[in-house]
């Protein structure tokens, strides 16, 4: 049996329509990035390495709307929802503290520097699972930097288009990208406990065809990763994202390779039936840090005495026991990462002679073993769990049996637990997994499902993409090609303006108490449309109404009302007020506070409070 829902954007969209549909609907700016495969070692960059990434079809969306109320935070996340392939299912997080404590803090610390005050909200749908190893946290966070740059100014729609194809070497020199990418990386880091390697971040942010190659100066914190000394201190671990120089760049920037990329193997993505939260790798790097300082003290203590005299320097094997600097677990566990770092860059030579020279026997072989060494290096890491490791050995085992050159098979997680990549030869994949199936069943108590297949899920090669943008008319299919401006009057009398789609106005009518909408001249209470037996004249009631949100005052004079055939006091009293006083107490049970005061004719005053009543006007761009 083989297992598995197709997962692109195109596929999901048809599928899923409704939840798109709304989505959209309810937010006027819409970013979205792709999810980042990583093909080199796990946890190479941080420690001087390359990492070497590719994308995935599954986009993360970010939706972005100004908050309805300014009390609170100024940067508030109300929901995220999550696709999982193994159901065919998007489904909502309960609980989204992972960014609305976390994330919110960096993105209003970097708002209030500017100073910002308008406060928004936003929305995530994502078409990949979370905490498997799709780098679901860079790419939100890559995608929520460009809207919020995008929504305040701070870039335009332009910069966006140019920066995703401009060449890598005048992008790194570009202050205004350094920037989004600074903060995204900071933000990233603080959601996962832990500086971020950052080459996700760059992937889900521009254009390559080909894989993307990612570097940067050596992390400072390695082992002591968890210090938090606050948003302004500079050893804060996030902070090191401020710090760091990177360096992005394509593989066809580095070589003359074809314009599209002609691929010789296929590949899938499986489910190993569990997730792992990234602080588990370093609570196990912790332990593993114990067990070599334990081994290196009782080397010390077996062999210090052994050394000739004749020695001119102390035995290599003996120096990380008399370390005074750092521990010796923490010494032998850097010699072991040192490995890694060496087979991140044997992948830039494989993934070239792939491409230049194609489907050659030995070079094919080659590339399946650093695939694999990569599974090795991380179990002896122990930054790979058994089942994880169980199923892997599997998987290679029946490639073997399927196809001569066999698989390669590796955890993409960031955890121990998480997706496994299988690489092989054409039409060798999908049989390999269908061969393990049974034994794999056997070992995790469910099947081993595929999340993703190259060969029927297409591939990826489009970083950040604006996906809607009423305020540049630029829609979604989803919705319709409309854009309303709704003003709403706050708590404390100020109007508050934003953008709304048609289908997101038609959701809205009955949430207000009193809504007008200036182009159809309609008035809603509570959802139910005024009538002629309600109100004498809708036009000349709204005209007034707007008078008010225009002003911003509660109180205007019969000369700054200005309602022609209205002017006098008996007629705006029997003809505008009492008629909405009535219909709103009719339809709501509660005072309208509209009142004339002054004298007759048109030496009057008429005073419009909204008194906390969620009180709008509405009408098209």
């Amino acid at each position: 049996m083989f297992y598995h829902h197709h997962l692109n954007s195109k596929t999901l969209q048809k599928n899923h329509e409704q939840i798109y549909r709304e989505f959209f609907s309810r937010n006027p700016l819409v970013i979205s990035t792709p999810s980042v495969l990583l093909w080199s070692p796990i946890y190479s960059v941080g420690y001087g390495g390359l990492g070497v990434s590719g994308k995935l079809p599954g986009r993360h969306y970010v939706g972005i709307r100004k908050k309805e109320s300014g009390n609170g935070r100024l940067v508030k996340f109300v929901s995220q929802k999550m696709y999982f392939p193994e159901d065919d299912s998007f489904k909502e997080k309960e609980s989204i503290t992972y960014y609305s404590e976390k994330v919110a803090k960096i993105y209003e610390d970097f708002l209030r520097k500017r100073g910002i005050k308008e406060a928004v909200e936003i929305e995530i749908l994502e078409e990949g699972p979370v905490a498997r190893g799709w780098h679901s946290t860079q790419a939100v966070c890559s995608a929520v930097s460009a809207a919020l740059f995008l929504w305040y100014k701070i870039c335009e729609k332009e910069e966006i288009a140019n920066w995703k194809t401009m060449a890598t070497e005048r992008l790194i020199e570009d202050e205004k990208f350094n920037e989004l990418v600074r903060l995204t990386w900071k933000a990233a880091s603080y959601a996962l406990g832990t500086f971020d390697d950052g080459y996700a971040i760059l992937n889900s942010l521009i254009d390559s065809h080909y894989p993307m190659i990612f570097y940067h100066e050596k992390d400072p914190g390695y082992f002591d990763q968890y210090q938090d000394l606050g948003l302004d201190d500079p050893g804060s671990y996030y902070n090191f994202a401020e710090q760091l120089k990177w360096r992005a760049v394509r593989l066809e920037e580095l070589f003359s390779l074809p314009e599209q990329p002609s691929w010789v193997l296929e590949y899938a993505i499986v489910y190993s039936g569990g997730e792992c939260p990234l602080s588990h790798i370093y609570q196990a790097q912790i332990k593993y840090d114990e067990r070599l300082s334990g081994l290196a003290k009782f080397i010390r203590k077996t062999f210090e005495k052994t050394v000739p005299k004749s020695f001119r320097a102390r035995p290599y094997f003996l120096e990380p026991s008399y370390s005074e600097k750092e521990s010796p677990g923490i010494i032998l566990f850097k010699k072991y990462r040192e490995s890694s770092v060496v087979l991140s860059s044997e992948f830039i030579k494989r993934f070239y002679e792939l491409y230049r020279i194609g489907y050659v026997t030995d070079r094919i072989l080659e590339f399946f073993k650093a695939i694999n060494l990569c599974e090795t290096f991380a179990k002896v890491l122990g930054q790979v769990s058994p089942r994880v490791d169980n199923i892997c050995s599997i998987l290679t085992r029946m490639g073997k049996e399927v196809n001569e050159l066999g698989v390669g098979a590796k955890l993409i997680a960031e955890g121990i637990l998480g997706d496994i990549l299988v690489v092989g030869p054409y039409q060798s994949v999908r049989k390999t997994i269908e061969k393990a199936q049974d034994e794999v069943q056997r070992l995790i108590g469910q099947p081993l499902y595929c999340e993703y297949a190259s060969w029927c899920d297409g591939e990826e090669n489009e970083g950040m993409r604006i996906e809607q943008m009423m305020s540049e008319n630029l829609y979604s299919p989803f919705i319709s090609p409309q854009t309303y401006v709704l003003r709403e009057i706050n708590a404390d009398g100020a109007v508050a303006s934003s953008l709304i789609s048609f289908e997101e106005y038609q959701k809205r009518i009955a949430g207000f108490d009193l809504l007008g909408d200036l182009d159809e001249k309609k008035i809603y209470i509570k959802g139910n449309l005024l009538s002629s037996s309600d109100i004498h004249s809708t036009k000349a009631t709204l005209e007034t109404l707007n008078k008010f949100f225009e002003k911003q005052r509660v109180q205007l004079s019969a000369r700054e009302l200005d309602i022609s055939s209205y002017q006098d006091r008996n007629q705006m009293e029997s003809k505008i007020a009492r008629p909405l006083v009535a219909a709103f107490k009719k339809y709501t049970g509660k005072k309208l506070n509209l009142v004339i005061s002054g004298g007759l004719g048109t030496n009057y005053s008429l005073t419009f409070d909204s008194n906390g009543h969620k009180i709008g006007l509405i009408g098209k761009k």
